[in-house]
């Protein structure tokens, strides 16, 4: 990731470079360098707000730390753009079933964006 950032000569091509922060944070994550997956996550969404992987790795953080709300915000973010992408609905409703789980009502999907 880092060799196709350096690659990249125009610095404004936002949602390239956003792109690519947000897939390294991805794969930081899931290496379990979860501060720095985090932190390379917002550098991702600073660079390009409708990044969907940097979106998704968030919601994958806040859910292993048990913070649906958080989660969910990223998802239904998410979804808002990307209304068909598997891999946020189907965590979407993995995070749903675990809220419903410990008895407490999940939060209804936000609506898409115009």
């Amino acid at each position: 990731m880092r060799r196709a950032d350096a690659l990249q000569s125009d610095r404004s091509a936002s949602h390239f470079l956003g792109r690519v922060y947000g897939l390294e944070a991805w794969c930081l994550g899931a290496l379990g360098h979860l501060p720095e997956a985090e932190r390379t996550a917002r550098q991702s969404l600073a660079i390009s707000t409708e990044n969907a992987d940097g979106h998704l790795t968030l919601a994958a953080l806040y859910n292993g730390r048990n913070e649906w709300t958080q989660s969910l915000a990223q998802l239904d973010t998410l979804l808002g753009w990307y209304p068909n992408y598997q891999a946020a609905v189907m965590m979407r409703q993995g995070v749903v079933e675990r809220i419903r789980a410990q008895g407490a009502p999940p939060a209804p999907l936000a609506p898409p964006r115009p």
